[in-house]
């Protein structure tokens, strides 16, 4: 009988650990999950190694959460601060 029961509780508890990893989402699911509903950064890369250009469009999709209409809004695009000595984080 004793062994009965053992059996019984571990399959109870195999049942236990295993459901909610059958229904738990993949990493990139909840991460889209997590991301719904807020700001979005597209880029678009064209490389041309023979002309020695990069090419780039960024696509911005700004969710405002403030309530209340914005008149302005700054992008601190980092590339760009390297364009100028007198802003480049490399010349201090």
């Amino acid at each position: 009988m004793p062994l009965c029961l053992l059996c019984l509780f571990l399959m109870c508890l195999a049942v236990l650990l295993l459901v909610p990893h059958s229904r738990k989402a993949s990493a990139g699911q909840r991460a889209r999950d997590a991301s719904a509903g807020l700001s979005r950064y597209d880029y678009e890369l064209i490389f041309r190694p023979a002309e020695s250009t990069l090419a780039v469009t960024m696509t911005l999709d700004y969710r405002n959460d403030t309530g209340h209409v914005l008149q302005s809004l700054c992008v601190r695009l980092w590339a760009n601060a390297f364009s100028d000595e007198a802003s480049s984080p490399a010349a201090l």
